[in-house]
């Protein structure tokens, strides 16, 4: 492109060539414009990283003349907008620029990054206890697959724990639904835990009676070889006083019973014979 003068060479030839004189013509100045070039900015997608984004995703020409490309321009190709330094999910703006060429007028149009959200998966902890005749309430934390960057689930809110094991009491398997995270760099996907509450480790005499077959009625169990009988406070030829574990559970036909007291008396055969009331 640009502006050239145009200049003739007309000559006489001949025998009477020499009887002339010729003026050659101004023929003026041919002006040649540049060819216009459309340069675009290729849109852009990512998944969140927890990463600033820089650069770009590379340039679509459109006005190329003469099978020329994009190596007869000069310079190097810059992005710049709200695209650049963008961590979060959205869509930003990639605006080209950077390259010349005498020959054609560029224009330049803007490319599109956009930032979806990442996949995260949080797991609600299993949690494992011993009956303590409470109500369980909360969780054992979470496990978080899929952060990205420096994020921690703390940084995602505070947890909601959920179903059956809030406000559980008795030995079983309760399901812990977690919930209450939230953050627009991520799509949480929850996953329940699992609370089990555990039988109480009796002592010894529960223990033992606990492995006997009862039988019905307000002498709900009859267990007749007691060694350790004394360590409960329990005496020969009478009722025995309340037991220090008075009031812990034990399972009689399936059922969890919490017994009120017990006696040990010694029969005429010489057998201890311990009777537990619930």
């Amino acid at each position: 492109a640009g502006t050239d003068s145009v200049t003739s060479s007309i000559g006489l030839t001949g025998a009477g060539a020499s009887n002339f004189s010729l003026t050659q013509p101004s023929l003026g100045s041919v002006t040649i414009s540049p060819a216009a070039l459309t340069v675009t900015a290729n849109n852009d997608t990512i998944t969140y990283n927890g990463s600033a984004f820089n650069g770009g995703n590379g340039l679509t020409y459109s006005g190329f003349v003469g099978g020329q490309n994009s190596s007869v321009l000069s310079g190097t190709p810059t992005y710049s907008g709200s695209s650049q330094g963008a961590v979060n999910t959205g869509t930003y703006t990639i605006i080209p620029s950077g390259l010349t060429d005498s020959n054609y007028a560029i224009t330049y149009v803007n490319g599109a990054l956009t930032i979806s959200p990442a996949a995260l998966t949080v797991t609600a902890n299993n949690d494992a206890i011993t009956y303590n005749g409470q109500t369980f309430t909360g969780g054992n934390g979470l496990t978080a697959t899929g952060l990205q960057g420096t994020d921690t689930v703390s940084t995602l809110g505070t947890p909601i724990y959920s179903g059956t094991s809030q406000t559980a009491v008795n030995p079983g398997t309760y399901t812990i639904t977690p919930s209450g995270l939230t953050d627009n760099n991520y799509t949480i996907t929850y996953v329940n835990g699992a609370l089990t509450i555990k039988q109480a480790a009796f002592p010894d005499v529960f223990q033992a009676i606990y492995n006997q077959t009862g039988y019905s009625g307000d002498a709900a169990i009859v267990y007749e070889s007691l060694s350790s009988y004394y360590a409960y406070g329990g005496t020969i030829g009478g009722t025995s006083p309340l037991l220090p574990y008075t009031g812990r559970p034990v399972i009689i036909n399936g059922m969890h019973k919490k017994i009120r007291f017990f006696s040990i008396t010694k029969e005429k055969n010489g057998r201890k014979l311990i009777k537990l009331f619930y």
